[in-house]
């Protein structure tokens, strides 16, 4: 994850927040003026995404918001045969407004918002980052744990600032930092993930689903 969270701009991120839950519809999407759907389980968001490439690895040229995708597209077909009904912030290789990501989740009344990243090659971390909410806390303990007892640490801690998961403000909110940016072959995803291989899908990013 390379992309800084600005604090300047959270005055205006607040103000605006409050605009749209006092002006408009909770059915209506102020953003797209698309109408809301029924609420669901988990919004899992691949971080970064067209122009935004996120981390690169310089000597495979491996781009962070590819990894970031396949690994939320594990994570979907991995809460899917678990029962859980999920949507993604994005299906394809565009550049989407952090705010705007965390708030697709407030808006279609998502339970939980997971947010898909990778560290840099160099440092290539592995952790979970939470908002500081006491539930927050408690999902990112629980997904450290079962990803081999990874390190949980409070946002405050990023060095990247303020992270845009503090504002999915409905429930549950973490980002993980799923390992540096480096090609990964699909044993080695699925040993460091403990998720199953996805199958090809054709659903929009807008259809909530709940595979079976």
């Amino acid at each position: 994850m390379s992309k800084a969270y600005s604090f300047v701009r959270w005055p205006l991120r607040s103000a605006l927040r409050t605009t749209v839950s006092t002006r408009f519809s909770l059915f209506h999407d102020p953003f797209l003026g698309k109408e809301q759907t029924m609420p669901y389980d988990v919004l899992i968001d691949p971080g970064h995404g067209g122009a935004d490439s996120g981390a690169v690895n310089s000597k495979t040229n491996t781009l962070e918001k590819n990894l970031n995708m396949d690994s939320s597209l594990s994570v979907e077909y991995f809460l899917g045969q678990r029962g859980r009904t999920t949507k993604m912030t994005r299906t394809t290789d565009v550049d989407i407004d952090n705010y705007q990501r965390a708030y697709q989740g407030v808006r279609e009344g998502a339970k939980i918002f997971v947010s898909v990243h990778h560290d840099s090659a160099e440092v290539g971390r592995s952790l979970v980052y939470h908002d500081n909410k006491a539930e927050s806390i408690r999902l990112a303990n629980k997904v450290a744990g079962y990803m081999g007892g990874i390190s949980v640490v409070s946002m405050n801690q990023s060095p990247h600032g303020r992270l845009y998961i503090a504002d999915f403000t409905t429930g549950p909110s973490i980002l993980i930092e799923m390992g540096p940016t480096r090609p990964y072959t699909r044993d080695e995803r699925i040993a460091r993930c403990q998720l199953r291989p996805t199958p090809s899908r054709t659903s929009s990013p807008t259809t909530s689903r709940k595979l079976s």
